[in-house]
């Protein structure tokens, strides 16, 4: 009769300790969000340019220039690019 390989409690838990690494790891993460104007400038380079550049530099794992179309904020006035 075949077994499944997690039919043992040592895989089971074994299976469990890598979720839980895994977890942990995920939970160290931090969103940031920085609100730019598209014409903000520094050192005659875009300001968003600037930040990604630095971030990128000092080892981020990650960023995203996003450019909003259009939105509203908490007095539901909208706002279009």
């Amino acid at each position: 009769m075949r077994q499944d390989r997690y039919a043992s409690s040592t895989h089971i838990q074994s299976a469990t300790s890598r979720f839980e690494e895994k977890d942990v790891e995920s939970r160290a993460a931090k969103k940031v969000n920085i609100y730019v104007g598209e014409d903000q400038q520094y050192h005659a380079h875009a300001l968003y340019t600037a930040i990604l550049d630095y971030l990128f530099s000092h080892g981020v794992s990650g960023a995203t220039a996003i450019r909003g179309i259009a939105g509203f904020g908490a007095h539901h006035k909208m706002h279009t690019a």
